[in-house]
């Protein structure tokens, strides 16, 4: 019970620190910073590859060099919600990644004793979770978080797959092998270019 409240504090004070992710008007977020140019570029292709039905810019000409993960992502969150706009599924989507990843890490390194638990909960979350800093190298509008929370649930499954395989029911070991299998190849489109 205790690894998940620090997991789910961890998760809400990012949520919260990170909330004009979710409030701001695009003209805003930019205006601050807080998105790259890439990212915009990104909602353009999402958007336009339901009109045209291949990652262009302008329509005429296909693009190339996209993370495969994360335009995908932006592909069905376009698909999904044809009235949101391109930049405003983008910021939600990282605000949604970061806030995933801060519960994630936390989960992941809270183990043991309740002391050794909170202590390293603390740690993690006070230099780089909650750390305004490193938010903003992680959080803008690109696919960093998403790519660091596909890395962490492949430690999740190599954690799992090296845990006790004795112990382990063929059923429990093909699962995280499997599980390891899937995010391993996430991590692959999470961050590779994709060309053609």
């Amino acid at each position: 019970m205790l690894r998940f409240l620090l997991s789910a504090g961890c998760a809400a004070l990012a949520g919260t620190l990170l909330i004009h992710y979710l409030r701001w008007s695009p003209e805003k977020m930019v205006a601050h910073f807080f998105f790259s140019d890439d990212a915009f570029f990104y909602s353009v292709l999402a958007r336009n590859f339901h009109e045209f039905g291949f990652l262009t810019l302008d329509g005429e000409m296909s693009t190339n060099g996209v993370q495969p993960l994360w335009m995908f992502v932006q592909i069905v969150l376009a698909k999904l919600f044809p009235n949101v706009g391109g930049v405003t599924l983008i910021s939600a989507s990282s605000w949604v990644c970061y806030v995933a990843l801060a519960f994630a890490a936390t989960w992941f390194v809270a183990r043991g004793a309740p002391y050794t638990m909170c202590l390293s909960a603390f740690i993690v979350a006070g230099l780089t979770l909650l750390n305004v800093r490193f938010q903003s190298f992680v959080v803008n509008g690109l696919e960093t978080p998403l790519t660091i929370l596909v890395v962490l649930l492949t430690l999740f499954m190599i954690d799992r797959v090296a845990g006790n395989p004795i112990k382990s029911s063929p059923r429990q070991s093909t699962l995280a092998i499997t599980g390891l299998a899937i995010f391993s190849s996430l991590c692959f489109f999470a961050r590779t270019d994709l060309f053609w």
